[in-house]
């Protein structure tokens, strides 16, 4: 069974009674609480045999961070903190290359890394670690918002006749496409995204129309091997409506149902990561070239799970030796 600590108003009602010679089974039935929970609170946070609600409160809150394997190793908390905020690292990225890169303070699990992000001390401190996820929220959890444009694309090709074996993204050379908005959908960048490797190229935007766009496509994608760029998934914007003249280069083009970005998951996560540094009041035009490339660069070379903690440049590269 998991233990709950209870709060301060269980506190408050267990002051009460004890100062009324209430036995400890009267005050766990009355909390609806084991007897054993309600004699463990008074015995540990009674101060010179009186139990002050406030005063247990605050003895059980500071016992539980000297418990925070985090807190109690200032060496593992600077490269968490660091890993975090200056390299972006996600937990589980963090958690991941503790595993495999033995250090003098140990692993951790990803878990613990969460909580210790949302303790409530760091919260009310104003040091805000939440902001430096990928889901920058408040409280954990996920909104998620699946509405996407749709335009009328002419001959376009549904995500429905694409081989069914690029789903296991097992196969190198099969990519996601999606463009990224700033300031009021005023300024625009382009991600492709190649789904085994997790591996984004990207470029600046002068506009969203359809001849920029597949310019900027051909300037990343032209010079890869034919086999490296087999296919590319879209979503239904209007800045797609030239996908026939992709495959000049060797990519065939299919498209997602409308309303459904999620079926190009990987570029929509990838999209994710990258507002944790270039948020939508981001001038990405105010970059000089290779400020931009830096934080492409930063992506790739971040520590992937699913790769098995290689970055995403270590796994295309490797990839794309293996087509020579």
């Amino acid at each position: 069974m998991k233990y709950k600590h209870l709060n301060i108003e269980e506190r408050r009602q267990v002051a009460d009674l004890h100062s009324k010679k209430s036995t400890i089974s009267e005050i766990a039935n009355i909390l609806k609480r084991n007897k054993s929970t309600i004699s463990r609170e008074i015995k540990r946070n009674s101060i010179s045999d009186n139990y002050w609600p406030d005063s247990a409160d605050t003895l059980s809150k500071s016992r539980r961070l000297r418990e925070n394997k985090i807190i109690s190793n200032s060496e593992l908390e600077v490269f968490i903190w660091r890993s975090l905020v200056q390299k972006r690292w996600s937990p589980e990225q963090i958690a991941g290359w503790l595993k495999i890169n033995k250090q003098s303070f140990g692993a951790i699990s990803h878990e613990s890394i969460y909580k210790w992000i949302y303790l409530p001390y760091k919260m009310h401190s104003g040091s805000k670690l939440w902001k430096y996820l990928a889901r920058h929220k408040r409280k954990r959890g996920i909104k998620r918002n699946f509405l996407s444009s749709a335009t009328m694309i002419p001959n376009r090709i549904s995500i429905h006749e694409r081989p069914k074996y690029i789903k296991d993204k097992l196969n190198f050379g099969h990519w996601e496409g999606d463009l990224m908005s700033f300031i009021k959908n005023s300024q625009h960048i382009i991600v492709l995204h190649e789904r085994k490797t997790l591996f984004i190229k990207s470029l600046r935007l002068k506009n969203k129309q359809a001849n920029t766009v597949t310019k900027a496509l051909f300037n990343l994608m032209g010079k890869l091997p034919l086999t490296a760029k087999q296919t590319l998934t879209l979503d239904n914007g209007g800045e797609f409506t030239e996908h026939e003249k992709y495959k000049a280069i060797g990519l065939k083009s299919y498209f997602c149902d409308p309303y459904c970005s999620w079926q190009k998951g990987g570029v929509e996560n990838s999209n994710g990561r990258l507002r944790i540094v270039l948020p939508r009041h981001t001038d990405v035009k105010s970059f000089d070239k290779k400020e931009f490339e830096d934080i492409i660069l930063n992506h790739n070379s971040t520590p992937r799970k699913r790769l098995g903690w290689l970055t995403p440049k270590q796994a295309f590269i490797k990839d794309l030796e293996g087509l020579i």
